[in-house]
């Protein structure tokens, strides 16, 4: 069976001494139709401290039983001292491995009849195949930037309330939560449907966010109180508006107007809010 190995992968022989190990190992499961390297080491950013992001391809029937062989198959690659199945993250048929050289290696176990769609156009390396896989990769990608913009604008600005009303009751910790949710789910989002690329959190962001990384560290609390947190939410608020003004005219969105009026003046009043007397319905 012929072997490839990325000239990523060469350059750094703990990875790519696992990534050989693994795919000689499973050379040997007729389960395995073929494996790849994806992520940093698949889109060239590879550096000392990424992981391998390795991909076996098995029949569908085959995934269960390929995911109990993965402990076995990673100890043939060195010494394993923390294993576990990917449940944190929604994927109980990924295992993530750590080595006592400190290489991480996720292996994910996926349906040779779906390779395209799982990839959704992202770089990928086959290591090897008996079956033809790579004719199915990389797959497409398609995103509505539109309509995940209408469901942001549906629901930031209850988000924006919630956070305020746990930084009012002072659980600043869960307020912290809230405004990392809000960076990582929101921003960062609307920081890459503005480059027009796809989003990934805050993953490499910091080298894209050029004159905003000032702003973006606003977002960041300066201290564990109410204020400083209130602040930071304010911050969040000031950017996600200064990116959806933009993008909503370029995809034709219109933003919840009378949401923003509200939750924007709750926010205003910050720790001072209390609800308006008498009552306004019908």
């Amino acid at each position: 069976m012929d072997l490839a190995i990325p000239a990523s992968l060469e350059a750094f022989p703990r990875h790519r001494d696992k990534t050989e190990a693994a795919c000689r190992a499973a050379f040997d499961n007729p389960d395995v139709v073929g494996m790849a390297v994806a992520g940093s080491f698949a889109d060239g950013n590879a550096d000392l401290l990424s992981d391998v992001d390795l991909r076996l391809y098995v029949p569908p029937e085959a995934i269960e039983r390929t995911v109990g062989w993965i402990p076995a198959l990673a100890a043939r690659c060195g010494r394993v001292v923390a294993l576990f199945t990917g449940e944190h993250v929604g994927n109980p048929t990924l295992t993530i491995a750590l080595y006592d050289d400190l290489v991480h290696v996720d292996f994910d176990v996926l349906s040779s009849a779906g390779v395209g769609e799982h990839n959704q156009g992202l770089p990928v390396f086959v290591l090897w195949e008996r079956d033809g896989i790579s004719g199915e990769l990389p797959g497409s990608y398609q995103v509505d930037v539109a309509e995940d913009l209408r469901w942001l604008e549906a629901r930031v600005w209850t988000w924006s309330w919630y956070i305020q009303t746990k930084v009012m009751r002072g659980e600043l910790y869960e307020a912290l939560d809230g405004l990392q949710y809000i960076r990582d789910q929101v921003l960062f989002r609307l920081i890459a449907f503005e480059r027009g690329a796809r989003p990934a959190g805050g993953r490499r962001v910091d080298a894209v966010l050029g004159d905003r990384s000032s702003a973006f560290a606003t977002t960041l609390p300066a201290g564990l109180d109410a204020d400083a947190v209130l602040d930071a939410l304010k911050a969040e608020v000031v950017l996600y508006v200064e990116l959806t003004d933009r993008l909503f005219r370029r995809y034709d969105v219109t933003p919840n107007l009378e949401a923003r009026a509200v939750a924007g003046r709750a926010l205003e009043l910050g720790l001072s809010w209390r609800p308006s007397t008498g009552f306004d319905g019908p």
